[in-house]
């Protein structure tokens, strides 16, 4: 099933345009953002919802949005060549998910699925890269942390 069927097949209701500029407001990328920027990033961002143990992103797939996770739990499995697990771990509300393969040629680095239900804001390329040209502190630190 896909991200987008699961998410037709499980609806709740988006946030209103202002609960979400708050929520911007608390996450590590946005906190320092202007009103406009944020706005904008509302605006476009698409409401997913993601039953839990549905695959968000799928290691080595190519993926071109970045995910920002308002509600649940995910978690990650990073393989190495020979299929065996190389590491793990999970993410929670307000971590972004998939900025370190939107970096390198949007193939995914990891799979992540869902621990419990969630909501989740993602970002397409356009929107996403707009923010990283107005904010390239941020985008230098995302850099920093795919080397490592």
């Amino acid at each position: 099933m896909s991200v987008q069927e699961a998410s037709n097949e499980n609806k709740t209701l988006r946030p209103n345009h202002s609960d979400l500029i708050q929520f911007l407001k608390t996450t590590q990328y946005f906190k320092n953002s202007d009103t406009e920027t944020l706005h904008s990033i509302a605006k476009a961002a698409e409401w997913i919802v993601l039953p839990s143990s549905q695959v968000l992103m799928k290691q080595g797939v190519k993926e071109t949005r970045v995910f920002l996770i308002y509600r649940g739990k995910l978690r990650f499995e990073k393989r190495n060549a020979d299929g065996d697990i190389a590491a793990t771990g999970e993410f929670q509300s307000k971590d972004m998910v998939g900025e370190i393969s939107f970096l390198k040629d949007h193939i995914s680095v990891a799979t992540a699925y869902a621990v419990r239900n969630c909501e989740i804001l993602g970002l397409d390329q356009k929107t996403f890269e707009d923010f990283l040209l107005k904010n390239p502190q941020i985008a230098y630190d995302m850099a920093r942390k795919a080397i490592h």
